[in-house]
């Protein structure tokens, strides 16, 4: 049995980003050793939404393949909870992480859940403090947003520019990752 590959979708959870050649890397890799870990995803309606190896899957799509063997597919039922949980936890493993994407994210599901923020941030299992820095970032205007989407900024700098007025967020970016002079 195997599991056609344009039945997986992506989870909006995940931040993960993969420079080109990254992905052309292990689409490589995966043409000449195989996939080593298994996709993990759970069952929505007649898809299959990516838990864990949104990559792998966009590296096989590369390579042409129309079909996963289900042996490389691991199905398991995650609550939204659990796949927020288990993606936040794994987001330490070697891409960068969209952090715009991840602020307009959060914010989207925030104000839907029609929660205070303290209560949002306990059901989601985020500490407040955190949640808050996150959202922060959905008040950078379009220049500070689009360098961060090009750039591997560190969420600890971009927490740093947070506290400083609107205006300079654009103008320290740059300066703060040492990529050039202030604007």
């Amino acid at each position: 049995m195997s599991v056609p590959i344009s039945s997986f979708v992506t989870n909006p959870w995940n931040f993960n980003i993969m420079s080109d050649e990254e992905l052309e890397s292990l689409s490589a890799d995966i043409k000449v050793n195989g996939v080593k870990q298994n996709i993990l995803a759970r069952k929505t309606g007649d898809k299959y939404e990516i838990v864990d190896g949104e990559h792998k899957v966009k590296a096989m799509k590369m390579l042409g393949w129309k079909d996963v063997p289900e042996s490389m597919v691991t199905i398991r039922d995650f609550t939204d909870a659990e796949v927020r949980s288990y993606v936040r936890s794994s987001l330490t493993r070697g891409t960068r992480k969209d952090l715009v994407r991840e602020a307009e994210i959060y914010l989207f599901d925030y104000q839907a859940s029609g929660l205070d923020m303290k209560a949002y941030a306990e059901k989601i299992g985020v500490e407040y403090t955190k949640l808050s820095r996150i959202l922060k970032r959905n008040n950078m205007g379009n220049p500070a947003k689009a360098f961060l989407q090009r750039n591997s900024v560190s969420p600890h700098v971009v927490d740093e520019v947070m506290n400083a007025r609107p205006d300079y967020h654009f103008p320290l970016l740059p300066r703060a990752v040492g990529r050039c002079s202030l604007v």
